[in-house]
């Protein structure tokens, strides 16, 4: 994670107080390499528990403002954020370089 003195990482953190999955062994959100029947069982689990959070939205913020490359972060993979912040990009008219601070915003 960024230092608590960068301008990406916010001051205030409470929202993770809120989240679905706080105390749910993070395993979970770190799929293997390729398809697997663990990662299917995880991805059951991770949608389920992310599509019903009410932080969902910024905790993917979260993870593509400080362009966090592992892990599922708002219900989202790495794969997924990176195509989600394509989409915004696009929408807005920016530079790719651009794209992952702007998906925050979007």
């Amino acid at each position: 994670f960024p230092s608590h003195d960068s301008p990406l990482y916010p001051a205030d953190m409470s929202w993770q107080d809120k989240a679905n999955c706080r105390g749910v062994d993070t395993n979970i959100f770190y799929l293997e390499q390729g398809l697997t029947k663990e990662n299917d069982e995880k991805k059951v689990i991770y949608k389920e528990l992310c599509g019903k959070c009410v932080v969902r939205s910024k905790c993917l913020s979260f993870a593509q403002i400080n362009q966090i490359e592992h892990g599922v972060w708002g219900g989202l993979t790495p794969r997924e954020r990176k195509k989600h912040a394509s989409r915004v990009r696009v929408r807005v008219g920016l530079p790719k370089e651009q794209s992952a601070r702007v998906t925050a915003v979007a």
